[in-house]
C-alpha cells in the first residue's frame, strides 16, 4: 500500500518524523489511517482532528483545538515522544499505545502492524507531483549502535506468527496472511 500525503501537510510530516525520530513513512501512514489528513475528521468514539486525540488526551499535550493543523501536530509530536520514552523507544509499542492507551498497549497491537506494514511499501506526496519514496528506516531515538530499528518489531511479529501458526493453523496458513 501506498500513502499519498496531501501536498499541504509533508511539511508537517517531515517536522514531526524529525521531532520524533520516527520514520517519514511512519508518521504519514499513521496519519492517513487516523484521518486521512482530515483535519475536521470525528471519530465515533469521539476522537477529533487529524491526529484523532480524545479532547483530554489532546489537553495533556498542547493547547488550543486539535482541529487546528498547528495544535494538532504540536499535540501528536508532543505525544509521540512521551509514548516513546515510556517504550524505551520502541515505535511498535508507542504505535500500539497511541491506538489503546499505555495501560493497554497489547489491544494496539494490530494498528502498530497495520501501520508498520503500510511504512514498509514507501510514502508518496499528492499534490501537484506524486513522489514515491522509500522510506529509509534509522536508529530508534537515543539508540546507542546503527543497529535496524525494526529487529525487535520483526522478531516479535515473527514470533507471534509462529505460535499463531502452530496453535491454530498451519505455517502456510500464517504466512499467505501476512
Amino acid at each position: 500500500m501506498t500513502t499519498y500525503v496531501p501536498a499541504a501537510y509533508v511539511g508537517w510530516v517531515r517536522t514531526a518524523a524529525t521531532k520524533t525520530g520516527m520514520p517519514y513513512a511512519v508518521v504519514a501512514c499513521q496519519i492517513n489511517l487516523e484521518s486521512g489528513f482530515n483535519p475536521d475528521a470525528v471519530s465515533p468514539a469521539g476522537a477529533e482532528g487529524m491526529a484523532q486525540f480524545l479532547p483530554s488526551t489532546f489537553r495533556a499535550y498542547a493547547t488550543g483545538s486539535p482541529f487546528n493543523t498547528t495544535d494538532a501536530w504540536v499535540a501528536y509530536t508532543n505525544f509521540m515522544n512521551a509514548l516513546l520514552a515510556w517504550s524505551g523507544g520502541s515505535i511498535w509499542k508507542a504505535l500500539a499505545a497511541y491506538n489503546a492507551g499505555q495501560g493497554n498497549w497489547q489491544a494496539g497491537i494490530g494498528y502498530a502492524d497495520t501501520i508498520l506494514s503500510c511504512a514498509g511499501q514507501g510514502t508518496g506526496v499528492k499534490g501537484n507531483i506524486t513522489q514515491h519514496t522509500n522510506p529509509v528506516y534509522g536508529s530508534p531515538p537515543n539508540a546507542t549502535n546503527s543497529s535496524d530499528d525494526w529487529s525487535s518489531h520483526i522478531r516479535h511479529t515473527a514470533d507471534r506468527l509462529f505460535r499463531s501458526a502452530h496453535d491454530t493453523w498451519s505455517i502456510g496458513k500464517a504466512i499467505r496472511r501476512m
